[in-house]
């Protein structure tokens, strides 16, 4: 792999034709945040699983989990790289073993439990939307990244609305049962 990548990702007409950066850096961060990408599309099926208005919301997070992560696995091997296997199962097994915290229930989930899960899938997106907009920043990537960012923002602002709407339902839950 090349140490240094210049308009092997760049677009044509970008500004920075000249900036070079690490390829090596390049792939280690990108592989990152395919890992990240795994993570998420785990908590979109949970989300999904739950069958109530996160439901459509799920659906289209895990599509666009998806469809990130086959970008960055074009983006990657045009760096001569591909995803990081381990990266993935460490992640993966992250978000398995965050399912086994004490929730307060033994065998149905908290009334919380939807409100940390759309928390996690915020922090998820976050860190997609910032991807996309660093490598359109950068004129490096997809020629779509900015679309992705916007994409991701939506997704990210659909999920407060989401952990908002959970929350309040938790605390009428709550105040019912008093």
């Amino acid at each position: 792999m090349a140490f240094l990548v210049e308009s092997s990702l760049q677009r044509p007409g970008a500004a920075t034709a000249n900036a070079t950066i690490d390829g090596r850096l390049l792939t280690v961060y990108l592989r990152d945040h395919h890992a990240l990408l795994v993570v998420l599309a785990e908590l979109a099926g949970r989300v999904s699983g739950r069958r109530d208005e996160r439901h459509a919301f799920a659906q289209e997070l895990s599509e666009a989990a998806a469809d990130d992560r086959a970008c960055l696995e074009a983006v990657l091997a045009r760096l001569g790289s591909g995803p990081s296997h381990s990266r993935q199962a460490a992640m993966w097994t992250a978000e398995k073993l965050g399912r086994l915290k004490l929730n307060g229930r033994v065998v149905r989930p908290s009334p919380l439990s939807a409100v940390t899960e759309l928390e996690g899938c915020r922090l998820m997106l976050e860190g997609d939307r910032a991807l996309w907009s660093g490598l359109a920043g950068l004129a490096l990537g997809p020629a779509d990244a900015a679309e992705r960012a916007q994409r991701a923002e939506r997704l990210l602002a659909t999920a407060e609305e989401l952990r908002s709407e959970a929350l309040a339902a938790a605390i009428r839950a709550a105040a019912q049962r008093a």
